[in-house]
């Protein structure tokens, strides 16, 4: 039960929490390098026990990260301060944390409510395939790419009057510069929320159900369930060549032949289901991969 939940939250949510942290990351970011720019450096009302500029970034740097969970749209620091009621940062993090939580939520609970609380059955894998190739997940990875546009969008809008394209152009390379890893974790993840999965056999076969996988818990911790069908895929078409040893390492139960016999390949040309259908499928696909 705790392996699920585990496997859940963490190794199948990881996109999510991913995205979380990194429009977090770049949002502060644009925030401080736009207040840093306009920061007059004659103002000793600011930070007057600052006593250079490394420590002034710094301060700065702290102070947007303590505002992001605060919701005092008044909020004042010793190195920072808005107009009252226009630090939002707060309230965007909280917005897109409950956007998160939400997507990491519906995604459980798709699995949870259908009592497949055995992560190493095959009857959790295949729940949990459905959900993501239901098209929900990739309205989840519009919604989230929607939410950050148009954050960056209003940030930018509160600033161009007093900011020229030029500084623009500076922002977007300082962005692109010193937050491309962030930036980059942003767009995979919603990108990997938005791809259906895919796999080389028909994971809906009747019996597949019954397969048990072999789950450590650094698997559980790190792996989602579309890494193990593609292992399990790769496996298959080793085991129909006769390697059978990365598809027994895989499998607890039933027998090699058996699971072959429940798997049937998937290709464009045949949809052949039962077990000769299913082995003559695995056995020509694996010949013209051979070859």
């Amino acid at each position: 039960m705790m392996a699920t939940w585990s496997h859940l939250l963490i190794a199948e949510a990881l996109p999510v929490w991913a995205f979380w942290i990194s429009y977090l990351d770049v949002l502060i970011s644009s925030i401080a390098w736009l207040y840093l720019w306009f920061l007059d450096r004659h103002d000793q009302q600011l930070a007057p026990k600052v006593g250079n500029i490394g420590q002034l970034v710094t301060c700065v740097n702290d102070q947007l990260w303590e505002a992001a969970f605060s919701l005092d749209t008044s909020y004042k620091g010793p190195c920072f301060e808005t107009d009252p009621g226009t630090m939002v940062l707060g309230w965007f993090n909280l917005a897109c944390f409950a956007l998160c939580f939400f997507i990491v939520i519906f995604d459980t609970a798709a699995v949870v409510f259908r009592r497949e609380l055995d992560c190493c059955s095959g009857s959790y894998v295949q729940r949990q395939w459905e959900v993501r190739s239901s098209g929900a997940m990739r309205l989840a990875g519009i919604a989230l790419v929607l939410f950050s546009s148009i954050t960056f969008v209003y940030l930018i809008c509160t600033v161009v009057d007093e900011m020229s394209w030029k500084l623009m152009k500076g922002f977007v390379t300082s962005l692109l510069m010193y937050q491309a890893f962030p930036i980059v974790a942003l767009i995979a993840s919603s990108y990997s929320l938005m791809q259906v999965p895919q796999s080389r056999f028909d994971i809906s076969s009747v019996g597949f159900g019954d397969i048990r996988f072999r789950r450590t818990w650094q698997m559980i911790f790190l792996q989602s369930n579309a890494s193990l069908v593609e292992d399990f895929g790769s496996a298959l078409t080793l085991a129909s060549l006769g390697r059978t040893g990365p598809l027994e390492d895989l499998v607890l139960e039933p027998s090699v032949d058996e699971v072959l016999r429940i798997c049937n390949f998937v290709d464009g040309e045949s949809s052949e289901t039962g077990s000769d259908g299913a082995g003559a499928g695995w056995r020509s696909w694996a010949l013209r991969a051979k070859t």
